[in-house]
Formats: C-alpha cells, structure tokens, sequence
C-alpha cells in the first residue's frame, strides 16, 4: 500500500516528524520503513538547511538593486583669509538625504536633497536638490548582464534542491536494502531451523531403530554429527539476523540506547513478479527525473549565463549621463525650499563617460575561460548520459538475470523438497540410508538458500532500477 510524505524545507522538520524510543513500531512494512528512514536521516537534514541558504542567498544575489537611503548631518566651520579678501569664518550645520536606486536595464537614479545653516549671515539658509541618471550603454547595458547574479543564484537553489531530492532516493533506496536484507537473514535462519528440525527428526528416528536393532550405531553418530553441524549454522544465522536488525535500527534512529532494546519484526512483502523493463523509455524518464542529470543542466546553464557576463563585461564602459539642480535660499527652512522650488531654471549638466583597459586582456581573459567552463559542463553532460544509458542496460540485464535464477532456484528448491520427501518414504520401508537422506536434506537446505538469496537480489534489483531511473518518489508517493 502507498503512502504519502511532503518533505518541507522546514527547520522544524525533523523535530515535528521525530520518532521518539517509545514510539518504535513493533512491526515494520516498506511504508513504516521509508517514512521512518526520512526522518532520521541526518544527511536530509544537511540538505534542508543547504536549500533554505540557497534560498537566502537569491534575496542578497539582488541586493545591488535595492533601493538605498541615506542621511548625514554635520556642524562646520568655514574660515577663509588671503591677500586678495578680507578674513572671515561662517559656521553652522548641514544635514542632507539621498534615494539611490538601480535597475536590471543598466540605469541609475539618484536624489540628493542637501540644507545648510549659516550662523550670523543675512541670508542665513539655502538648499540644494540634484536629480542625477545615468545609462549605460555598453558594458551593463542589458538585463541579462545586470541580473546574472540573482539567475545564477536561483540556479543554485534548484542544484540544491536536486540534491536534497538525490539524498531523498539514495535513502530509501539504501533503507530497502537493509530491509531485504533482514528478511534474507530471518529467513535463512528459518531455513536452519528447519534444516536442524529435520536432522533432529532423523537422529530420533535412527534411535528409535537402533532399540529394535535396525540400524547400526554408526547411523546414529552420523546423524548427530549432522545435528551438531546444523545447530552451529543455527547460531551462525542468529548472530547474522542481529547484525541486520542493527545495520537497520542506525538507519531507522538517531537514538543510541533506546534502540538496543526495539525488537521488531518484518513484514515480507508479497511475493516479486516479473517485471519487464524498457531501456530507451526508462532513459529518457531518466534524463528527465534523475536529480545528478538535472543538476548538471542546471550547471551549464550557469554557466551560459557565466558566459554571457563575462562578454559583456570585456566591453568598454560607456555611460551617459544627465544632472538637473536646484538652489533656494531664504530664513527658514519652509522659506527656502519655496525659494528652491521656485527655481525656474535649475542648473543643468549631460554628457558621456568612456573608460576601458589599454589591452583588456584579463577581462577576454575571464570571457575565455568562462566559454571553455561552458565546454566542459556540456561534455560532462554528454558523459553523464552515456554513463546513465550504460548503467540502465546493466540494471536491466541484471533484472532479468535475477529473475531466472529466481525461478531456476524455486524449481531447484521444489525438486529438492519432492526428492527428500519421496527418500523418507524409502526410509521408512528400509530401502535408504541415513547417508542418502543427510544429503537430501542439505540438497534442500542449499536450494532454500539459493532461493531466497535470488529473492532478495531480484526486489535489490527492482529497487536499483527505480533509483536509476529516479522513480522511486513517484513510486513511494514522495513530493520534494
């Protein structure tokens, strides 16, 4: 059954979705695993907070376009004599404000409004305002060049969020594996089980026997050697169920005493079918969903933009640029800004500034090296589809393979379970030997190994291909 997780860039993630030790299920199917293995993961955790950056760093990529304010206030004294007027000093105070703002097209507006008082002076105020723009006309002039940095950092943000979404899948892609696993070791130890069942069974039979002088002793030190042998590899299968349940519990928690006493139990998911895989499809839903691909497009295509403003920034820096000002005087502050709006005709300046580097060779420099990053980025796309294209034919190759060895080892294990059942009856009317049915019943141990090490390769493989071809989320119902 499917279930539903939205991840959020929250910071309060992990703290809302924290399984506490008293809350450690009992039982575990795939949906309880993925749901536990997501919030305890400390590497989403480290990718949250890397996209929540990202997303900071687009609001200060723009802070060049923000619009600026900014005051001053002062007390001076001005004290001037020289041969040609007559000594003086004027003091007072000035204070001024300025709106400064710049825009993606390359142009730039600034207001300054200035207030000076003088002490003991007839016309003891006056007031300024300039009304400053400037445009250029080459190097800035575009909204590609200007706003590079506010689209490379929203590039960022995506490449981050592709990260979060490849740590997503390596994680319950690697959580499935830990959990086929645990079923390959509980099963197994099934298996020895049984197997130590069955040679118990025998060694009882052959003592049963020996009483009424059927069977010789030998029979019966044969059959518990057997028995011997089998409770080792009995031992063996627990310590290796532990070792599996403990490889899960640190994929499952952060907790570091509490999960030495969580004792839990599998539940096996239904039986596999065979699943038949499209290589030409699968890879172009690859190209699209697989979050390493994506990344990398969204790296040439910083690239691009990387490129793009580094040719304009070799251009020579052309501006044109207009000033109007303004002046009022008068005795008070309400006097004199009248005066200044009165002014019918405010001083007025336009004209160009040209500057550029006698041999611009650091900036073609930086044009040149920023086109063979673009090179590269697309030769590594071209690589990572190649390695993507391969490693899906394998991943198939391997589905199909896992899938006959699959039905070739339950053939085995039904042939073997049918041979020993068909050699008990045989022992039964003296016509086979303890020998014989020792060696059936590790022919049927080897095949019930073969098979659910097949099993388990087979759902491996299944979920590989779903974490090549970036299905696992839809799979899982996941949304990043």
């Amino acid at each position: 059954m499917k279930h539903a997780i939205q991840i959020v860039l929250s910071l309060s993630l992990l703290t809302a979705l924290h399984v506490r030790a008293n809350e450690y299920p009992n039982n575990i199917d795939i949906p309880t695993l993925v749901q536990l293995a997501l919030k305890n993961q400390f590497d989403i955790r480290i990718q949250e907070i890397s996209a929540e950056q990202a997303a900071e760093n687009i609001k200060s990529a723009g802070e060049s376009f923000e619009t600026t304010v900014s005051a001053s206030a002062s007390e001076f004294r001005d004290s001037n004599s020289n041969p040609n007027n007559f000594p003086y000093s004027v003091e007072g105070n000035s204070q001024s404000i300025a709106v400064q703002k710049r825009f993606g097209t390359g142009t730039s507006a600034q207001l300054r409004v200035n207030q000076n008082e003088f002490d003991g002076l007839a016309v003891p105020m006056s007031a300024d305002a300039t009304l400053s723009v400037s445009q250029q006309l080459l190097r800035g002039r575009s909204r590609a060049y200007n706003l590079a940095p506010i689209r490379i950092a929203q590039k960022r943000h995506d490449i981050s969020l592709e990260s979060l979404r490849q740590t997503v899948i390596n994680t319950i892609a690697e959580a499935q594996f830990a959990y086929f696993d645990g079923i390959l070791a509980e099963k197994n130890l099934e298996v020895a089980q049984e197997s130590l069942r069955l040679a118990e069974q025998l060694l009882n039979e052959n003592k049963r026997r020996a009483e009424i002088g059927s069977v010789a002793r030998s029979d019966i030190l044969q059959a518990e050697a057997e028995v011997a042998a089998r409770r080792e590899r009995v031992y063996l299968a627990e310590v290796g169920l532990i070792r599996s349940k403990n490889h899960l519990k640190a994929l499952l928690s952060q907790e570091t005493r509490a999960v030495i006493d969580w004792n839990f139990s599998f539940i096996a998911p239904s039986t596999p079918e065979n699943r038949e895989v499209e290589l030409w499809s699968a890879f172009n839903q690859a190209l699209l969903n697989r979050p390493d691909f994506r990344q990398a497009t969204l790296n040439l295509e910083i690239s691009e933009i990387e490129h793009l403003r580094q040719r304009h920034a070799s251009l020579p820096a052309l501006e044109l640029f207009a000033r109007m000002n303004m002046e009022g005087f008068g005795s008070s502050t309400g006097q004199t800004f009248n005066d200044l709006d009165s002014d019918k005709i405010p001083d007025f300046s336009f004209g160009v500034n040209l500057s550029r580097s006698l041999t611009n060779r650091a900036a073609k420099a930086r044009a040149a090296s920023a086109a063979m990053e673009q090179n590269l980025r697309q030769l590594t796309i071209q690589q990572l589809e190649q390695g993507i294209l391969l490693n899906l034919d394998t991943a198939a190759a391997q589905i199909r393979s896992n899938w006959k060895r699959l039905e070739t080892a339950r053939s085995s294990r039904e042939l073997a379970q049918k041979s020993l059942e068909a050699e008990q009856k045989r022992y039964q009317t003296g016509t086979s030997s303890t020998f014989i049915l020792i060696r059936l019943q590790t022919d049927l141990v080897s095949a019930s190994v073969r098979e659910v090490v097949a099993e388990n390769d087979y759902r491996k493989s299944l979920v590989e291909w779903d974490r090549q071809t970036a299905q696992i989320l839809k799979l899982h119902n996941i949304e990043i």
